[in-house]
């Protein structure tokens, strides 16, 4: 018997192996032609974007293939999230489609076991991606941007940009504000020439200009128009220290720089050290010596600013001691006989013009001093947060890109389990939808972290932590063979939005005399001072609301409603007091269910899911408001109606 049970045990292993063999026959080969086709259609979108890169700059074919291809390189961790996903949902919708995924679990195999080679394909390739975007990124990184730059640098009169300074000629900083690209002419030229070093830099300023390739393509000609230039003069050594400049003024003027514009290729050394270049070890390390820095500079400027006021003037302590302070008062009483009267007029009227203009001029040079300092420490903190953010940010993208494909896993194949399509139009239009809002939260995440609204880590794991609890909903939701109803998810239609029920009152056969009015009046009155409670607990901040809304208890809310319905309203239906009885139908009806999350609480995983899935969270919230406000309006009511019934049985 024994032996029976192990032969049927080993042909089920047997079954179930060449069922993990079909699936992998299966997913693999959409996967791979998925990735293609999703990388075939970025880089297309990367050769429209950057098409005017390479007109009309001469380059070899071997160059531009060069291009494309490391480039292709950057692209390939983008784009195996989305073909994960697309691959996924394709798979297990074809399986269900052709009645294969019933087969499967009428043969007692679970949609989880189905999908344990599946999983097992997703953890591969996240691992794959994750060493792809560690080591092989970064060197195609370097490659591509070396590549542009060289590019780039083949014809600058074209590469110029508007409104920024361009620097990438040796020597020179050039700065336009607007170009007509048909005609070739630039407006608004500024030019600063420092070839010769800076004590000799000269700065050239005109109305427009053009500039030219010479035909060797060893220099650049510019034609300037209408302006001026300035530049230092030979160095006088004098008593005041002056120093001369040279001005001239302009209607035509040619100059060259001397530029190769043969296309040669740069060196990668220049990026090397950026953080495009860096793996995760290297970023780690770059990231605590940049915050390293930036903790001894602000240390540094800290320590100038309580030791030396503005203009070297000591900065006075607030925590001076008393005693001391109270003695320098007794001693500066005593001695206010002897003190000098200094008159400041008369000493200005004494001195002598020129020692006047030195004295301002000294002023208004340690003033100027003083500022630049601190421009040029504020943009050193600057450029080291900037270093530190950066490095954070791309340490956080290795993890982030590669976990993203088994979240996109486990949204795409349980989806494509409980839609049981798998063609490549639904499927395809599904998963762009996912992708997109995965790529808004994902850049919107990375663009808070940059201004620093967000830390690099909040920022970098915000699409993360969107994503994969409806990841976690889905699988659930197809695993159990659950139906996702579309009344768990539906809103209310526009017409019952606004609309107000009405009450149906009955009135009762047998009334109570005076011992129910006492009653009615004491439960009234917790009436009212439950209400006034409610309505006490509102001034909060609005991501405050948000989070009260999903994960807040409305015990109050409930006890509030069930006070006015199951013990105000039936006491009222026995009293024999004809204006209290005409007041009960107005009552309203408290519409609670439209301030609080769906699902009962019983299910409060759910409501935390949709907590963080933001955009379908943030409508019911929005609906949650307006329902609030209806409530506002109808509490109000009930108030005012409830002192009515006060008095109506106090004149009794």
């Amino acid at each position: 018997m024994s032996t029976f049970a192990e032969c049927i045990t080993q042909w089920e292993m047997i079954n179930i192996k060449r069922l993990y063999i079909f699936l992998l026959k299966t997913f693999i080969p959409m996967f791979l032609m998925v990735f293609l086709v999703c990388l075939f259609i970025i880089m297309m979108q990367f050769l429209w974007r950057m098409i005017d890169e390479f007109v009309g700059k001469g380059l070899g074919l071997w160059v531009i293939v060069q291009f494309f291809f490391y480039a292709s390189l950057t692209f390939v961790p983008m784009t195996l999230p989305l073909a994960v996903l697309l691959s996924s949902l394709m798979t297990l919708g074809n399986l269900g489609e052709k009645l294969e995924l019933i087969a499967m679990k009428a043969a007692g195999v679970s949609l989880f076991q189905i999908m344990k080679p599946l999983i097992a394909s997703a953890m591969v390739i996240s691992l794959l991606a994750f060493y792809f975007q560690n080591v092989i990124a970064p060197i195609g990184e370097v490659k591509l941007y070396t590549l542009l730059y060289s590019i780039r640098d083949k014809s600058p009169e074209v590469e110029i940009p508007v409104g920024v300074f361009y620097d990438e000629l040796n020597g020179y900083n050039i700065y336009i504000d607007d170009k007509d690209t048909n005609t070739g002419m630039l407006y608004g030229v500024m030019i600063y020439n420092f070839s010769n070093g800076f004590e000799k830099s000269e700065i050239l300023v005109a109305d427009s200009g053009k500039m030219k390739t010479t035909d060797d393509k060893l220099s650049l000609l510019l034609t300037l128009y209408s302006g001026e230039s300035f530049s230092n003069g030979e160095k006088q050594f004098s008593s005041h220290g002056n120093d001369f400049y040279v001005r001239e003024a302009f209607s035509k003027k040619e100059t060259a720089i001397r530029f190769d514009g043969n296309f040669e290729l740069r060196s990668e050394e220049r990026l090397s050290n950026s953080y495009l270049a860096k793996n995760v070890n290297q970023l780690h390390k770059s990231a605590l010596l940049y915050q390293h820095q930036l903790d001894s500079i602000n240390d540094i400027h800290s320590s100038r600013i309580t030791s030396t006021g503005f203009l070297n003037v000591p900065s006075l302590d607030h925590k001076e001691d008393s005693t001391k302070r109270n003695f320098q008062k007794a001693v500066a009483l005593s001695n206010r006989e002897k003190e000098i009267v200094v008159d400041i007029d008369s000493i200005r009227e004494n001195t002598s013009q020129e020692v006047k203009n030195s004295i301002l001029v000294e002023a208004k040079t340690r003033i100027e001093r003083t500022f630049h300092d601190m421009d040029y420490n504020v943009s050193v903190v600057k450029e080291k947060e900037f270093l530190v953010s950066r490095h954070n940010l791309e340490w956080h993208r290795k993890f982030t890109l590669s976990l993203a494909c088994l979240v996109f896993f486990f949204i795409g194949a349980p989806l494509g389990a409980i839609i049981g399509k798998g063609g490549f139009g639904s499927s395809a239009t599904i998963s762009v939808l996912f992708f997109v809002l995965y790529y808004f939260i994902d850049h919107s995440g990375e663009n808070m972290a940059r201004t620093a609204a967000l830390t690099p880590a909040q920022g970098m794991w915000l699409s993360t932590f969107v994503l994969l609890p409806l990841g976690i909903f889905l699988t659930y939701k197809a695993v159990t063979d659950s139906i996702i109803s579309a009344s768990a998810f539906s809103f209310p239609s526009i017409k019952n939005l606004f609309k107000r029920p009405k009450r149906y009152f009955e009135y009762s056969d047998s009334l109570m005399g005076s011992s129910v009015n006492e009653e009615i009046k004491k439960e009234v009155e917790k009436l009212l001072s439950m209400c006034n409670e409610y309505e006490q607990d509102k001034k909060v901040p609005l991501w405050g609301k948000y989070k009260s809304f999903w994960l807040g208890s409305y015990v109050a809310l409930d006890e509030l409603n069930d006070q006015l319905e199951h013990r105000i309203i039936p006491l009222m239906k026995e009293c024999k007091n004809k204006e209290v009885l005409s007041l009960a139908p107005i009552y309203p009806l408290l519409q609670i269910d439209r301030c609080k999350p769906p699902f009962e609480e019983g299910k409060i995983w759910i409501r935390r899911i949709l907590f963080v899935l933001f955009p379908i969270g943030i409508l019911y919230f929005f609906y949650s408001l307006w329902g609030k406000r209806i409530l506002q309006q109808d509490l109000s009511k009930v108030k005012e109606l409830s002192m009515q019934v006060l008095n109506a049985l106090a004149t009794e």
